[in-house]
């Protein structure tokens, strides 16, 4: 997809005596979903967009795979910096894909609130909790109780607070809470993703131009 991209800005610019990189940047003024698309055939995504899409989905597959939330780094400094850069991209890509597509709706394992009501939702939470230090979206309860970035490596519980209880059910997964919000890493957080890429394909990581 790069190549064919690349030489045919290439070939068109050679043709028509016009600078590469305005031709280029002039063809991908809007980038049509693909027609074999059942969701919506008709959409177009505006060059910063298509850029910013691009952007997360590689920077969200570097995070992912570095190793940084295995249990082995559970004391790395630099941990949570790389939780909160992950959920700042995801909030980022699902908002697009909402705007472009569809939104990415499933609840399974979601904790729903008065504020979450799906995944979508549920990252918002997580990204407005990371984000803000004063965020209601750190609450456990109604009475102050507060807390972010709490960590459970496969299934256990963590505290108990009243009726809320902050507990993992997966042996083969990492739950992030900040508050009463809960992330899966696996079931949330890689599901959201790939859901989320396919409804974006042909976006491509690295923008040619």
């Amino acid at each position: 997809m790069r190549i064919l991209q690349i030489s045919l800005v290439t070939i068109l610019s050679t043709v028509l005596h016009v600078d590469k990189i305005t031709l280029g940047q002039n063809l991908m003024l809007f980038w049509k979903v693909p027609s074999h698309s059942r969701y919506l055939k008709d959409a177009v995504m505006e060059i910063t967009d298509q850029q910013d899409c691009g952007s997360n989905i590689r920077r969200i597959e570097q995070l992912l795979s570095c190793g940084v939330f295995e249990i082995g780094n559970s004391h790395n400094v630099l941990q949570p910096s790389a939780f909160i850069e992950l959920v700042i991209c995801l909030h980022d890509l699902l908002n697009k894909t909402e705007k472009i597509v569809k939104r990415i709706s499933f609840t399974d394992d979601v904790r729903t609130n008065e504020y979450v009501h799906d995944i979508t939702d549920a990252v918002t939470a997580i990204r407005d909790a990371c984000c803000h230090i004063n965020s209601y979206k750190r609450l456990f309860d109604d009475q102050g109780n507060r807390g972010s970035f709490l960590v459970i490596y496969g299934k256990g519980n963590l505290v108990k607070i009243g009726d809320l209880e902050l507990k993992s059910d997966y042996e083969d997964d990492v739950a992030f809470f900040f508050g009463k919000n809960r992330l899966y890493i696996n079931r949330h957080i890689v599901r959201a993703f790939k859901e989320a890429k396919v409804l974006l394909t042909p976006v491509p990581s690295n923008f040619p131009f």
